[in-house]
């Protein structure tokens, strides 16, 4: 009989964490579920890990070279033969109820896709509740999209058949989960009008920060901002022609504030001056003609045509929100 959820978990170089991982999985109440392991060519003893696990006939390991988290995940949807499908990261872990209660919760209200909320762990391990309400319409959580929320694979059940012709999109490393999500959402509109998302108010899966993936040089600031613009452009390009105006507004106000919070904070980013205007000269029109008025637009283009010294000058209106457009109305209009 095919397992009710197949769960797909990527390896990379996750000695220290996976049997974490795979133990939350093996202790779930639901007991009809597959566990496929990829191991995208670590270097650490991660394989020789999970060649113990070979026992357990609900896992599956797959090795193979490194080829990059996304087509770790690829693979494993191909392996998988689960009504639903989950996904976990190596160094996160699960509540022994996680999958009993999405696939319980899939089934009584007839929902393709079932989003929970999820704990941050912090380093000192502190437990902070994200909440993530994305529910109802396909097109409703679309909208979204261009916005600060949280919108991962690791806390959802997807119904496999929606999966046949859906894909991570290889070769980027940033944004690849809002965009795999995207496309499942704009498929789901189009299959069945009365598919939904339904969420489940309660947190299952637990989220590890590991701060030293976090910590900003010089050298990974330079690359994390273009990396942030290639995973939006590939989102904008996907969702272009759902409700074409607003969704170019939402993308332009994103980028905004995106490139915003990059110059005030380059400090503790070290963004390179240079890299800042050549990644977001590309955007500076979209973002004069679609974005609404304000002093962080009159700063980020500031910034973005004639560097940081340019616009620090117009830094202190910040601290005075409730002038600060009056202030730049009367300066530049």
């Amino acid at each position: 009989m095919a397992p009710k959820v197949s769960i797909v978990v990527p390896i990379f170089n996750a000695a220290k964490t996976i049997h974490r991982c795979l133990d939350s999985l093996k202790s779930q109440t639901l007991k009809e579920i597959e566990i496929i392991c990829v191991n995208d060519g670590s270097s650490d003893n991660s394989g020789t890990i999970l060649e113990d696990y070979r026992s357990d006939d609900r896992i599956i390991i797959h090795h193979q070279k490194n080829e990059g988290v996304s087509a770790a995940r690829n693979r494993g949807v191909s392996l998988a033969t689960g009504e639903y499908i989950a996904f976990l990261d190596a160094d996160d872990y699960a509540d022994p109820t996680t999958y009993e209660t999405l696939y319980t919760a899939a089934r009584e209200n007839v929902a393709s896709m079932v989003v929970s909320d999820f704990y941050r762990v912090t380093v000192s391990g502190l437990l902070l509740e994200n909440q993530c309400a994305q529910s109802g319409k396909p097109e409703l959580v679309l909208d979204s999209m261009f916005s600060w929320s949280v919108v991962v694979v690791w806390n959802r059940l997807i119904k496999r058949d929606l999966l046949f012709d859906v894909s991570f999109t290889e070769g980027i490393s940033l944004m690849e989960d809002k965009l795999y999500i995207a496309s499942i959402l704009k498929k789901m509109m189009t299959c069945d009008p009365y598919m939904q998302v339904y969420h489940v108010p309660k947190a299952l899966i637990y989220y590890v920060n590991d701060p030293s993936t976090l910590t900003l040089t010089p050298r990974s600031a330079e690359r994390l901002l273009p990396k942030s613009l290639q995973g939006l452009d590939h989102l904008y390009n996907l969702l272009k022609d759902f409700q074409p105006e607003k969704t170019k507004r939402q993308y332009y106000t994103f980028i905004l504030e995106y490139a915003f919070l990059t110059y005030w904070k380059r400090r503790q980013t070290s963004i390179p001056e240079l890299i800042f205007q050549e990644s977001l000269s590309p955007y500076a029109y979209g973002i004069n003609r679609y974005t609404r008025p304000g002093i962080r637009k009159t700063i980020t283009l500031t910034a973005i045509s004639k560097g940081f010294r340019a616009a620090q000058k117009y830094d202190w209106l910040m601290a005075f929100p409730i002038m600060a457009d009056r202030v730049r109305h009367i300066l530049f209009t």
